[in-house]
């Protein structure tokens, strides 16, 4: 491989030998300060007798009751799930993720006995989250997978799979992020995003526990408003759909101490970047992927200040544990401790990822610059090839499109002819963004197109049917499956 940078120093000591030892940390140490803050469930379905947690099938409501816990008091409850789970002996603990603090006790309670478990989030229907029960059911782990938790990838570029993290993984990973982006134990986090998912799992939860302070548990734009006035948030990480709700609530009350942003999953547009910096407030884009637990690149306070316009399109530096190199087709492999130790039931497809010598092909292209600071440039089986012999990165083009008001998400493919073929997802409507993106596409910048279409999707894509995965990206995979042969677009 070309391009090699491999760090002599990898020596990385999280501040805690496990999370369940920063929990009681924190509960000697502050035991009186507010810890957790969030909603009960109605019920709790989850335990049952058996070697295997069973799954009902069915999902539990918020009762609206809303608990603020102090770290004895959140120490305490997870003791007493623990000893409750522990009488049950489950080789697997399978939640109903459901956001509640019932959910986040469960975890931390398998994490202090040392038992995997799987959150499986609900949103993605009964369909879905019953062919994954039965996929864990019926598949072996991989070799050694019996201490963390299972986690399933998005499925961007195909189905998703169960991936195993360990509780090692997740420490270093948590304490990596937290050593790029430090928190101060008197803050407010807001967590938005789903903790069944990698992102809110490490930068949100695993954050957290290391750095003493408050975390708050919603999910989505329905409660953000409410949440927001209610918690009062230092900060927040989120994706970009998200982030533009909260700057249309950026003189709310409870925004008034605001100054963290996290931005993952997609990347945020330059003009939004440039209008939260100004605002005074930090953000701090990232990358990562499920199987490397997750965070790999994470931008800091001190590289977010730079004047340089291209900063909006970097993820910053490389976090603490990793080592990298770039092939020769500018492709990322990663090695280090946050490497998750298989697909559950795949072990083909975990050897098609990490080799021999533990290294995992990302799957991405990515450039470094000379100060440090990494931009992705797009999956590698993503590249197209034009009729008149130009490569080129959709991401590129697609991420620039996304960040139009109007244009909820935007795939580029190559028709038959060869020619770019761009589709615009319009849900609002709002066809106006249109004749945007066809200005911008006649950018110089952007001529090695060449001749190029335009459609809209209609109806507009849907995650119910697998469109778009739950942080907003398109699925490749299922849209061209779906979508393309039904409309040729308009040639502009």
């Amino acid at each position: 491989m070309s391009d090699e940078r491999v760090p002599s120093e990898m020596i990385f000591q999280p501040p805690f030998p496990s999370f369940s030892d920063a929990l009681e940390h924190w509960a000697g140490d502050r035991p009186g300060k507010p810890a957790l803050a969030g909603f009960r469930r109605q019920q709790d379905d989850s335990a049952s007798r058996g070697t295997w947690v069973q799954w009902t099938g069915t999902w539990v409501q918020w009762t609206g009751t809303w608990v603020q816990w102090t770290w004895a008091e959140l120490a305490d409850r997870v003791r007493r799930r623990a000893d409750e789970i522990q009488r049950e002996s489950p080789q697997l603990l399978l939640q109903q993720s459901d956001q509640s603090v019932d959910e986040l006790i469960e975890s931390l309670a398998c994490l202090r006995l040392r038992i995997p478990h799987c959150p499986l989030d609900r949103r993605l229907g009964s369909q879905v989250t019953e062919n994954r029960v039965r996929w864990l059911r019926e598949h072996q782990p991989p070799s050694g997978a019996n201490d963390g938790i299972v986690l399933w990838t998005g499925g961007s570029t195909g189905d998703g799979r169960a991936v195993c993290l360990s509780q090692r993984a997740l420490l270093v990973n948590a304490a990596a992020k937290l050593n790029a982006v430090p928190q101060d134990v008197d803050w407010v986090r807001l967590t938005v995003l789903p903790i069944s998912h990698a992102y809110a799992r490490t930068s949100d939860v695993g954050t957290w526990l290391l750095s003493g302070g408050t975390l708050a548990l919603s999910l989505g734009q329905k409660t953000l408003a409410e949440m927001v006035k209610r918690v009062r948030p230092h900060a927040i990480n989120a994706v970009p759909v998200i982030t533009r709700r909260l700057w249309e609530l950026r003189d709310a009350p409870g925004m008034r101490r605001f100054r963290v942003l996290g931005c993952g999953g997609a990347a945020m547009s330059s003009d939004e970047f440039n209008v939260w910096r100004d605002a005074d407030v930090e953000v701090i884009q990232g990358y990562g992927l499920t199987e490397a637990g997750p965070v790999i690149c994470s931008a800091s306070p001190s590289n977010t200040q730079s004047t340089s316009t291209t900063r909006a399109a970097c993820v910053g530096e490389m976090v603490a544990a990793w080592q990298h190199r770039l092939d020769t087709n500018q492709v990322l492999h990663v090695r280090g401790p946050a490497v998750m130790d298989g697909y559950w039931g795949d072990p083909h497809a975990t050897s098609q990822v990490i080799d021999a010598q533990g290294w995992l092909n990302t799957g991405d292209r990515m450039r470094v610059d000379a100060d440090g600071q990494w931009s992705v440039l797009g999956r590698a089986d993503d590249r197209l090839t034009l009729a008149n012999g130009v490569t080129i990165d959709p991401m590129i083009v697609e991420r620039q499109v996304a960040g139009i008001a109007g244009v909820s998400a935007a795939m580029l493919r190559v028709d038959d002819a060869g020619h770019a073929e761009l589709w615009l997802d319009l849900p609002g409507g709002e066809t106006a963004a249109i004749g945007i993106v066809v200005r911008m596409l006649k950018h110089p910048r952007w001529a090695s197109l060449g001749k190029f279409h335009i459609a809209v999707f209609d109806p507009p894509l849907d995650v119910s049917h697998g469109e778009l995965t739950l942080k907003g990206n398109v699925h490749r995979r299922n849209v061209a499956r779906r979508r393309f042969g039904s409309s040729a677009g308009e040639t502009v």
